[in-house]
């Protein structure tokens, strides 16, 4: 599998894991985070130091109640960084809410972009099924 949005240009579905949300404090606006239990490293096609860094700006974007601006991640370390954002208002599909993304990854100069599909478990998290490369 390679890292994320990898080397060769051919279509990738690849399954990725699960982005929980839930609040800091009462009144506080609506956090997002990624499981680590429920998302092994070599479940993604993601390094795991990179993980580390773009599974908070997954789960932000597929949160925000708008197609807004691409939500940045950046890793310091190995100079990778990418952006995730909604492509499309949240739908309900087989009972549950599920929702588009389109995410790049850029290192050493080369920018790769995929979209994907998230559904939210009935435990809240949001259960990202699959990732495909797509044409920049």
């Amino acid at each position: 599998m390679g890292s994320l949005m990898g080397s060769d240009d051919k279509p990738d579905v690849t399954a990725t894991g699960s982005a929980a949300t839930g609040r800091a404090a009462a009144g506080s606006p609506q956090l997002a985070t990624v499981s680590n239990t429920s998302v092994a490293p070599s479940n993604i096609p993601l390094s795991a130091a990179d993980w580390n860094y773009a599974r908070g700006a997954l789960g932000l974007a597929l949160t925000s109640n708008e197609t807004g601006p691409p939500v940045p991640w950046a890793n310091p370390e190995t100079g990778a960084r990418g952006n995730f954002a909604p492509a499309a208002a949240a739908v309900q599909a087989d009972g549950r809410t599920c929702r588009d993304f389109v995410a790049t990854r850029s290192e050493h100069g080369k920018e790769v972009q995929l979209s994907g599909r998230a559904c939210r478990t009935p435990e809240g998290q949001w259960d990202i099924s699959e990732t495909t490369k797509t044409a920049l």
